[in-house]
């Protein structure tokens, strides 16, 4: 790894939330949300292959709004959070936190959903992974 070149990539909407995949131990992943209220957003999944020294970003779409926040679960590499929100009616804003698994194939990834909390009067913030 020390002779690894620095990388850039660039993602096409502001990001606010990034954490590591924690389920992952043999391979350097982790997740970036973006946030647009005007755009689908998506969460990408990087995974820096060390023996080529390429950085492979896998995107999935996000159908719930800006994300705020992502987290990993530290038991599966499959499973996250994301806290997001959305404008409804164009004037409510809606804040929600969603269960994902990253399902799909390399190819075609797909978030699929696995429960949700949606608050209408309040906002969630964060979610945290028991260990």
């Amino acid at each position: 790894m020390d002779n690894l070149l620095p990388r850039i990539h660039g993602i096409e909407h502001r990001c606010r939330s990034l954490c590591a995949l924690e389920g992952e131990q043999e391979v350097v992943s982790f997740l970036v949300g973006t946030q647009s209220m005007k755009n689908d957003n998506i969460v990408h999944l990087f995974e820096l292959d060390e023996e080529f020294g390429e950085l492979i970003d896998r995107s999935y779409h996000h159908n719930r709004g800006e994300i705020w926040h992502i987290a990993s679960s530290p038991h599966s590499r499959d499973l996250i959070s994301t806290c997001h929100s959305h404008v409804e009616n164009e004037v409510n804003l809606v804040s929600g936190a969603t269960v994902w698994k990253l399902a799909g194939s390399n190819e075609e990834p797909i978030l699929e959903e696995l429960g949700d909390l949606t608050a209408h009067n309040s906002t969630v913030r964060s979610t945290e992974w028991g260990v």
